[in-house]
């Protein structure tokens, strides 16, 4: 379905004209190559100049074609990554320090360059829980690491073989044992 919209401030690369309209329009396209190529549907903003009728699309196709695909893989937007940044109030560089992500890859997720690894973006999906968040604040001591612990369910923190006392007497009983196969007869 077609949507008509006037862009103010967007002019004509052919003639400088400011009589630009713009349409929404669904736009076909192909991702992956091979066994893994798909045909991927966006909303792409088309412009059409209305003084010398030329049509052209700018940055913002691109970045809806680059959520098609984001979508696709199942991994957050940059839209998103930036949304959970900013809902902590984080600067990049903040950002960065506490998730040990790097300031270039961030950015680059965030702008669109990059789509980050399925691993990384689980580790965006766990951000989105506080108290992950204050966990990673909590793990750093004035710059010195705390020690992984392991937060195992009370259940799991019980023996399951008692640990025997290594004697002197059991060491040489230990030694003399011989596992035998016996026949029977």
């Amino acid at each position: 379905m077609k949507q008509f919209t006037s862009a103010a401030s967007r002019t004509c690369p052919n003639c400088g004209s400011d009589a630009v309209v713009t349409r929404v329009l669904p736009d076909r396209f192909v991702y992956g190559t091979g066994r893994d190529q798909v045909e991927l549907e966006s909303e792409i903003p088309f412009h059409k100049c209305e003084a010398c009728q030329f049509e052209f699309t700018a940055a913002d196709a691109e970045h809806a074609r680059h959520e098609a695909v984001c979508r696709h893989l199942n991994v957050h937007t940059p839209v998103q990554i930036v949304a959970l940044r900013d809902w902590y109030d984080l600067t990049q560089e903040d950002f960065a320090k506490l998730t040990r992500f790097g300031v270039a890859s961030l950015s680059r997720w965030e702008t669109g360059q990059l789509i980050q690894n399925g691993a990384n973006d689980q580790l965006l999906y766990l951000l989105h829980f506080k108290e992950n968040v204050e966990r990673l604040r909590n793990r750093s001591v004035e710059g010195q690491t705390v020690p992984i612990t392991r937060h195992e369910p009370v259940a799991a923190r019980t023996h399951r073989f008692r640990a025997l006392k290594m004697d002197q007497g059991l060491r040489r009983r230990s030694e003399r044992f011989d596992l035998r196969c016996q026949r029977r007869a």
